[in-house]
């Protein structure tokens, strides 16, 4: 955010677009302060005759419900079709120094922003926004205030507003098809004829795997071990092998190969309400095989340094021993009434397909 020197003037550096990394078609996506929560994910839309807030955003707000006002409105995009916006809702939205009184029209459809600012709002902020710059400007008495926009944000919630339309066509052309096919009998039978031959030729398909071959990289410890493609050639294949040997110290072979960071480095600490009293569970008692699992499980740890004995804990909760596939056992612990003293975010990353999606390009 920055304030310009000349208080009446709002101008764009030539400049200022080429020093963004990678200058795209990006929508203006900011963070506001709406209702004294900082909002991610608004997009700023002068094509939007009204401010819309969805119902979800609200929710993760904790806005109190009877603050909400039923009020029945209109709303129509490029397809044609109306959207009812079925309440409204006026909240004191803060853009850098300045705040201004804004109704909001309430949508409770499911979108990837949590908020969507109209001409409504940027004209009663005499705001002036450029996409190419990727920002947003306004006077203020000390000056002209810049909002920049997020281009990472941007993308991301461009990539699963367009994943989220492709599911709504899908399901739409789904719905087509089988309006069609109940009226054709002939063609549903054939259809369903050529799915299940298609299906059969799936099943005859066996999954190719590349041959693979191990190779001890230590001679003392022949446990150490690793597999390679049995298919590469020489001098390739022992060039592999003679680095793999030279750089052994590099994997972790066990628990101990794996030392601590130094919490001068790094160190994390969990967020916990201080209102809630800490819980102490009551001891479960364990089968021989499962004490003796969480014993070993406490042995090894106590020697690598990853846990340190605590005399006197304010929390106490119980080991969870689950029995693995292969017949081993798997020591976790019951951190249920720890979690409910841990605050959750009220926005949390997007999902793991939207990121990948963006990271692929799409």
């Amino acid at each position: 955010m920055e304030i310009s020197s000349f208080p009446d003037e709002i101008s764009f550096r030539e400049g200022a677009a080429a020093e963004q990394a990678n200058p795209r078609d990006d929508l203006l996506v900011i963070e506001l302060k709406i209702h004294d929560v900082d909002v991610a994910r608004v997009l700023i839309d002068t094509g939007s005759s009204v401010n819309i807030i969805f119902k979800e955003t609200l929710e993760k707000m904790q806005v109190d419900p009877s603050k909400i006002t039923e009020d029945s409105s209109p709303l129509v995009g490029l397809s044609g079709e109306p959207t009812i916006a079925s309440w409204s809702i006026s909240f004191a939205v803060k853009a850098g120094m300045t705040e201004k009184l804004t109704e909001f029209l309430v949508v409770d459809l499911p979108s990837s922003y949590n908020a969507i600012m109209g001409t409504p709002w940027i004209n009663s902020m005499r705001a002036v926004q450029s996409t190419y710059h990727l920002c947003l400007k306004f006077p203020t008495p000390h000056g002209i205030e810049t909002i920049w926009g997020n281009p990472r944000m941007s993308r991301i919630c461009l990539a699963a507003e367009v994943k989220r339309k492709r599911s709504d066509l899908d399901i739409a052309s789904r719905k087509a098809k089988k309006k069609t096919s109940d009226e054709d009998t002939h063609d549903l039978a054939e259809l369903f004829w050529q799915s299940q031959r298609a299906d059969a030729l799936e099943e005859k398909r066996e999954p190719t795997c590349e041959p693979v071959i191990t190779v001890c990289l230590d001679e003392v410890f022949p446990e150490r071990c690793v597999k390679i493609g049995a298919n590469l050639r020489e001098p390739l294949k022992t060039r592999l092998v003679t680095c793999l040997k030279k750089n052994l110290n590099t994997f972790a072979w066990t628990a101990e190969d794996m030392p601590g960071i130094d919490i001068n480095i790094t160190c994390h600490e969990l967020n916990t309400d201080l209102t809630f009293k800490p819980i102490k569970q009551k001891r479960r008692k364990l089968g021989p095989e499962r004490a003796t699992a969480v014993n070993e499980e406490v042995e090894k740890l106590l020697k690598v340094g990853s846990i340190t004995k605590v005399r006197y804990p304010d929390w106490l909760a119980n080991p969870v021993v689950v029995k693995e596939k292969n017949g081993k056992w798997r020591v976790c612990v019951d951190f249920t009434d720890l979690n409910k003293a841990c605050p959750k975010d009220s926005f949390p990353l997007p999902h793991i397909d939207r990121l990948v999606e963006t990271t692929a390009g799409n």
